[in-house]
């Protein structure tokens, strides 16, 4: 089906402004930008977080924020169509431009004398029996030759031509497989008691073709934290055993930055919290709920209270250490309790047999990882190959002489002056020509 002259025309148009590099570039960097401000501000969290952090009246309020999709910037439409658009830009620059200047690079090249003789860099051998010792030095040099008449055709490094052509495949396979991570990801965030198990349930964000296994449970076997000499936390730790239809398929002690990895999901350690503490009053066990509050100078804490002949007994858990503090009904510091020690609370002994914890996990699926990560390994493979020069040398017989000339795409200063001593080579070779 042929369409009408005017709308090739557009078609055409479309096409070459999509294949500029400047609006590949330009485009590159509005997604490194948007990158960027996707990371500066907290993404996926309640309305109620940005109305505290980002008041109106700002540089950024929340009500912006919230307007332009800038709470979760990577799953906008707008963000999407910019890397569509990237990716389309050098998909048809690489057909129409890269293609062609590589296809260009691999034909023979046979300059006429006319313009061996135009050429800046000129050699001239006034004795042309050495002509086929360039072949010989050439050859050496570990130059591909073409011989025509009297004329050679010899170039190196034509692999390092690939390069520009390797990049713009990685950066495909970067977008293809950050696009499927997003159409077949999920991400679910579970606060897991610890000895307990948990199914995946409460997920923060979806691709609309994921699936979550029904068949898997998390169990958080252990958790503790470890603490600096100040006091503050220095890393969180949790034992996590993946179970799939009831048979332990993993098992892995995970921290920060630290995740447990089973096929193409990931579990990372992202926060935790205290549910409460089991006490022991004349050996009957009950347990103390606990909730989160801020203390003095902003630091977190978790209280609770039991009341006992109309008096209420105020539990503290500052760290998760083993100390408890406990305190009166008007706040009166009474003592410092520790886990597994008695204790009496008005003439009852009592003890306090564990405190009561719970894992935060991050639990995020990415089947497009692998495409990513091979997307990069072809940038650093174009990296490398983009350091190779692509040579070429010209050689010919005009008369009596021998003339040669040559350029290369890069390290014109290095090329000369191996071209030099290949020059210097044949003119030094006493063996007379036979062609």
């Amino acid at each position: 089906m042929k369409y009408p002259i005017k709308y090739q025309k557009k078609l055409w148009f479309i096409l070459k402004n999509l294949a500029n590099l400047q609006l590949s570039i330009t485009l590159l960097m509005v997604i490194a930008a948007v990158s960027i401000l996707g990371t500066v501000i907290e993404q996926d969290q309640p309305i109620e977080f940005y109305q505290l952090n980002y008041p109106e009246g700002t540089i950024l309020p929340w009500n912006l924020i919230i307007t332009t999709g800038l709470n979760h910037i990577f799953f906008t439409k707008w963000f999407i169509c910019i890397v569509f658009i990237f990716a389309l830009s050098i998909s048809i620059c690489s057909i129409s431009r890269q293609l062609p200047i590589l296809k260009l690079s691999k034909k023979l090249s046979f300059f006429s004398t006319k313009k061996i003789l135009k050429r800046k860099k000129i050699y001239n051998n006034d004795d042309n029996q050495k002509y086929s010792n360039y072949l010989f030095h050439l050859g050496k040099g570990n130059y591909g030759l073409f011989l025509a008449r009297n004329k050679i055709y010899a170039y190196k490094g034509i692999i390092g031509r690939f390069a520009p052509i390797i990049v713009h495949l990685s950066m495909l396979f970067i977008l293809f497989g950050a696009f499927f991570g997003f159409l077949n990801g999920y991400t679910a965030q579970e606060m897991v008691p610890e000895h307990e198990y948990a199914h995946i349930q409460n997920l923060t964000a979806a691709g609309r073709l994921s699936k979550v296994p029904q068949n898997l449970l998390i169990q958080v076997d252990k958790f503790h934290i470890d603490y600096n000499s100040n006091g503050t936390p220095s890393q969180y730790y949790s034992n996590v055993n993946v179970f799939k239809n009831n048979e332990k398929v993993s098992s892995e002690i995970i921290y920060v930055n630290k995740p447990l990895k089973y096929n193409d999901l990931f579990i990372y350690q992202t926060d935790w919290a205290i549910n409460g503490i089991r006490l022991s009053i004349n050996g009957n066990f009950i347990q103390i709920p606990m909730t989160n509050k801020f203390i003095a100078n902003n630091q977190k804490a978790w209280t609770g209270s039991l009341a006992i002949n109309e008096k209420n007994y105020n539990f503290v858990i500052k760290q998760l250490n083993g100390n408890i503090l406990l305190y009166d009904t008007n706040g009166n510091f009474i003592e410092n309790i520790t886990v597994g020690t008695n204790f009496k609370l008005d003439n009852y002994k009592a003890s306090v047999d564990s405190i009561l914890v719970s894992s935060g996990l991050q639990i995020k699926s990415d089947s497009g990882i692998p495409i990513v990560y091979l997307g990069f390994f072809l940038l650093m493979i174009s990296s490398l190959l983009s350091y190779i020069s692509f040579s070429q040398i010209w050689i010919a017989k005009i008369d009596s002489k021998t003339v040669a000339t040559g350029t290369t795409n890069r390290s014109v200063l290095e090329f000369e002056r191996d071209f030099y001593v290949i020059v210097q080579k044949v003119l030094k070779e006493k063996l007379s020509s036979r062609i």
